[in-house]
């Protein structure tokens, strides 16, 4: 079967192809190239349904990157985005491997980040910490091997935490900034003591 024409799709971020029985369908510009794919070319039925497959995996590809680059994901993340939209699960498999060989997914330097990011806006608790890193399907081995190599000065972050929460109206009562703090995962005999020597 003949391509007739190809046009860029209406939002210009792909090609349609259109085929002499009337059927189309969308490609990148890299699988027109991998297949050189041009008005009068001759493709049998195997080739069409190839064509096709390559350019649904492709768009796939595409949709991850433009996914990760909003923010960073765990392998458990892609793996639950590629579950809701039905892709089967060898795919999924050779997309995390795909993403994992450009260093695009890499649960460790996640954590890193992912920490990074949450002290910058408030120091946080490691008990609150290891509950969210679990939330994203992070494996136990991974986020232990993290806090063994990062240890954290709790107390130290504790400090910083209170003076922030000070500038609060609610948090100039004792009963509630413990109280918020224990909840937020701090060890109660910690808080305390913070308290009890603290200057704010």
């Amino acid at each position: 079967m003949k391509v007739v024409s190809i046009t860029t799709t209406s939002d210009e971020k792909e090609y349609l192809v259109i085929l002499e029985n009337n059927s189309k369908f969308r490609a990148s510009s890299n699988v027109l190239f991998k297949y050189e794919l041009a008005p009068g070319k001759d493709l049998s039925s195997r080739e069409i349904k190839e064509i096709k497959s390559t350019a649904s995996d492709d768009r796939m590809y595409h949709a991850l990157l433009r996914l990760i680059t909003g923010r960073l994901k765990t392998e458990y993340e892609i793996k639950q985005y590629l579950k809701r939209k039905n892709v089967e699960e060898d795919k999924i498999n050779s997309y995390v491997i795909k993403l994992k060989e450009v260093k695009l997914i890499d649960d460790k330097k996640y954590i890193d980040s992912y920490v990074h990011d949450q002290n910058l806006k408030a120091p946080i608790s490691k008990t609150k910490l290891i509950f969210k890193l679990r939330s994203k399907g992070l494996a136990k081995n991974i986020i232990d091997d993290y806090f063994n190599s990062n240890k954290q000065d709790e107390e130290a972050d504790l400090k910083r935490l209170i003076e922030i929460k000070r500038r609060q109206l609610k948090f100039k009562d004792d009963l509630k900034l413990k109280a918020y703090l224990v909840r937020s995962g701090y060890n109660y005999s910690l808080v305390n003591k913070v308290l009890n020597n603290s200057e704010y």
